[in-house]
């Protein structure tokens, strides 16, 4: 026979060695269930009253209407629910993807902090739908606070864009479009890899932008950083000569070859 809990104190005592560990569990996403069902259980069985009252039927009836009633909802819910875990996150990916695509083809703007907040939800969603038995699998949070980083680094870009000179703004709308089509192409279904086309229209529009006086160092580092979030085994980026600096070589190998003419 238990003895007897006479004191709040006491009373808190004891039901610490239950309740502490299930906080412990809910505030952990991955096993936040067990410890919901677990604090939910232990204290619906209790049934913790001001007075003590021996009505075993009272008692019966309502633990048997919380088991029942928890078993019920676990069926319709195992019939009813079509759909993995797995499948659920990679629905959440594909539509960071289409997000992705629209932001890079313009036609979503949302601002710096509307697109952390947005993205900072999909990646907990992702967090709770890991499989606590597979730890291996962790590919699609390193995708995400990927797709965090880039399109933090693409709306700073696309911010500053209009101040650019000419030449910038077209080498961004190429690498832009680009960026579009791949995720496109991800938000499908399909397999895209991304090619040395892209890293290398990603270089030049680096050029462009270094050579562009409006350019600030936000921009360059947003930029560059897209670069490094895409690309992070590639080659360091080797710095190339800019149309107007073409241009300027050109312009200066004539006038000498003009004078020895002459």
């Amino acid at each position: 026979m238990l003895p007897a809990i006479t004191g709040f104190l006491l009373l808190c005592i004891v039901l610490a060695f239950v309740l502490i560990p299930a906080g412990l569990l809910m505030a952990i996403p991955a096993y936040a269930p067990v410890g919901l069902a677990l604090a939910l259980g232990f204290c619906v069985e209790m049934n913790l009253q001001t007075s003590y009252t021996a009505d075993l039927a009272a008692i019966v009836n309502s633990n048997s209407a919380f088991v029942l009633g928890g078993a019920a909802a676990l069926i319709v819910t195992r019939l009813m629910r079509v759909i993995g875990t797995q499948a659920s996150a990679q629905r959440l990916l594909r539509a960071i993807y289409r997000d992705i695509a629209d932001l890079a083809a313009g036609r979503a703007h949302p601002t710096r902090e509307a697109w952390v907040s947005r993205m900072m939800d999909r990646v907990a969603l992702l967090l709770y739908r890991q499989p606590r038995f597979e730890p291996g699998r962790r590919h699609e949070f390193a995708d995400a606070l990927r797709d965090l980083r880039l399109g933090v680094n693409m709306i700073e870009t696309q911010t500053m864009a209009p101040g650019m000179s000419k030449p910038a703004q077209d080498a961004l709308t190429v690498m832009f479009a680009d960026l579009a089509t791949h995720f496109r192409s991800l938000a499908r279904g399909h397999l895209a890899q991304l090619g040395g086309d892209l890293l290398h229209k990603i270089d030049i529009a680096i050029s462009e932008v270094t050579a562009c006086t409006a350019s600030t160092p936000a921009c360059i580092a947003a930029i560059v950083g897209l670069r490094q979030t895409l690309y992070p085994d590639a080659p360091a980026y080797q710095p190339r000569q800019t149309g107007r600096a073409d241009a300027a070589q050109v312009g200066s190998s004539e006038a000498a070859s003009l004078g020895s003419v002459s």
